[in-house]
């Protein structure tokens, strides 16, 4: 409800359509934040490493719905300029 009514749009970014797809949402809509689980970070991360055509360049920050981030995860996060943030610290 808040992002609704801040004036930000929710985007539905599926693991299952595959990294091509989604890389194609992200580049389409210019996502800067993605809001999941912990156990999809590290699978962002890479789809964001592993773009050779930059299309998730927008993409900045990560809202784990759990307060534990293992600690090298932070540190991929950090080497493809994303800030990984918990949903408690959001609170």
């Amino acid at each position: 409800m808040g992002n609704y009514m801040s004036g930000g749009t929710s985007i539905a970014l599926y693991d299952t359509l595959g990294q091509d797809a989604a890389r194609y949402v992200c580049n389409q809509t210019e996502l800067a934040t993605i809001c999941c689980s912990s156990d999809l970070i590290d699978n962002i991360i890479k789809l964001k490493a592993d773009d050779p055509e930059n299309k998730m360049s927008a993409l900045s920050s990560i809202v784990s719905f759990e307060a534990n981030v293992p600690q090298e995860t932070l540190n991929a996060a950090d080497a493809q300029g994303i800030k990984i943030t918990t949903f408690d610290e959001v609170l």
